[in-house]
């Protein structure tokens, strides 16, 4: 890479940071969705508007990723 000119480098620095951007973008617009859905889906079912209502959200959504993350990260939570 030291051996490419410093206009091709930047391109390429350029280029990798813009496609990890995307996929943090997308991981974020993920974790954002399950959040607000499952916090909708408490309010409806409790039908009061509280803080218990986000910190259930947050609870489930985080089990949620770390049960899709595999084994090793559940045992760590418990």
């Amino acid at each position: 890479m030291t051996s490419l000119p410093v206009r091709e480098q930047l391109r390429r620095g350029f280029k990798d940071m813009g496609s990890r951007s995307y996929s943090s973008a997308k991981n974020f617009a993920l974790i954002g969705t399950m959040y607000s859905g499952t916090e909708c889906c408490i309010e409806g079912f409790r039908a009061k508007s509280d803080l218990t209502n986000s910190v259930a959200a947050g609870c489930i959504t985080g089990g949620a990723l770390a049960y899709k993350a595999g084994e090793s990260t559940l045992s760590i939570l418990w």
